[in-house]
Order: structure tokens, then C-alpha cells, then sequence
């Protein structure tokens, strides 16, 4: 368990209770949505890591609210920068992690002026590439084609691993520029499609 002095509603902020939690359901009474919150352990209880055990470091692109930045977070990843234009996430992840550098528009990021990381990470916009968009693809100018930022980043900053997320739509539209990208720069790459159904919860989103 962890202390949580404040559980707050993830869709509105309301303040739902006070106290410690390992796993429970809410629902708020404002906007009445259900989460569902997990706590981990603190440090002080987690157990000693091996001798000669390094954390990795992440830098974070087209970050969102920062949810797959929580998981590497959670798995003991330590971030050294986010990058995300959106000014809402922009104030969850400042508020998350008030203390880590934010920097707003992946145009204007040079790889030889950010903090040095061994992980990037990000899932770049799917407007283009999804069932659901207008399936214009990866090409400069759409929304989809910020994919050519990411790319760009990747050959500057040299991490030694990516993790790219994205719709499953990327496979007929677009993962074969995605690959030889990576490719053009040196890096190998695999993919597999999750579905959050896979993860318990009760759709099936897949990515």
C-alpha cells in the first residue's frame, strides 16, 4: 500500500475520498463515471534492487496525459523531458511530474539540446492512419505525418530503444514508412496489436 492523502475523479478532478487504496472502484458523484485505481507500493516497501542495477532513462514524445509515460514510470523508468503541445496535458503532466523538463512543439526540438535518454517513447497522432480518419497516410503536412518529427528525433538522439505507438489502421496505412525509417537510421523493430480487452477492460481498442 501507498499513502494517497487525495483520490480525485481522472475525468473531472473531483476529490472522491482521502485515505490508502491498493485496488478499488469509484464512481464520481459529478460527472458519474466509474475508474477503477490501483496503488502501488511505496518505495520504502518494494524489494532492493540487484547490485549494479541501472535505471533507464525516457524521453517522451507527443505525450498525451502522460499514460504510457505512467506505466514506465510504474515499471521503475525515470523520465528526463516530455513534449506535448496540448495545453490540458500540458497542465496534467506538469501537475504528474512537476519537476521534469516540458517542452511543447516536436518541430522545434533538436536532439543535440535535450537531456540524453536511453529509452524514447511516444504515439505520434493517428488521425490519418485510422479506420475512422480520412486515410490520407504518412506524408508531410497531415497529422499523422509528425511521424517524420519522431523519426527525425530518433536519428538525433540515438536512444537505445523506441517504443512507438499507435491504431491498428498503421498497418495498411503507413507502417511500411514507420519501418523503413527506422531502418534508414539503424534500428530493428517489431510490432505486436494489443487490445485493451486483452488488459481487462471491457472494449476492445486496439493498438
Amino acid at each position: 500500500k501507498r499513502d494517497l492523502p487525495e483520490i480525485r475523479c481522472p475525468y473531472c478532478n473531483k476529490l472522491i475520498a482521502k485515505g490508502e487504496a491498493v485496488e478499488l472502484e469509484f464512481r464520481c458523484g459529478r460527472c458519474k463515471n466509474f475508474f477503477i485505481l490501483r496503488a502501488t507500493r511505496p518505495n520504502s516497501e518494494r524489494p532492493e534492487r540487484p547490485q549494479g542495477f541501472v535505471m533507464l532513462k525516457v524521453g517522451s514524445l507527443f505525450s498525451g496525459a502522460g499514460l504510457c509515460d505512467l506505466g514506465l514510470s510504474w515499471a521503475g523508468f525515470r523520465h528526463q523531458w516530455f513534449c506535448e503541445i496540448d495545453p490540458f496535458c500540458r497542465s496534467v503532466l506538469a501537475r504528474h511530474w512537476p519537476d521534469i523538463p516540458l517542452y511543447e512543439d516536436v518541430n522545434t526540438l533538436k536532439g543535440s539540446e535535450l537531456p540524453p535518454v536511453d529509452v524514447l517513447c511516444g504515439g505520434f497522432p493517428c488521425q490519418d492512419v485510422s479506420q475512422g480518419g480520412k486515410h490520407a497516410g504518412i506524408k508531410k503536412g497531415t497529422r499523422s505525418g509528425l511521424w517524420l518529427e519522431y523519426a527525425r528525433l530518433i536519428g538525433e538522439i540515438r536512444p537505445r530503444y523506441v517504443i512507438i505507438e499507435n491504431v491498428r489502421g498503421l498497418l495498411a496505412r503507413g507502417i511500411e514508412i514507420v519501418l523503413q525509417n527506422l531502418a534508414e537510421i539503424g534500428y530493428d523493430a517489431e510490432w505486436e496489436v494489443l487490445s485493451a480487452a486483452a488488459l481487462g477492460a471491457p472494449h476492445r481498442r486496439e493498438r
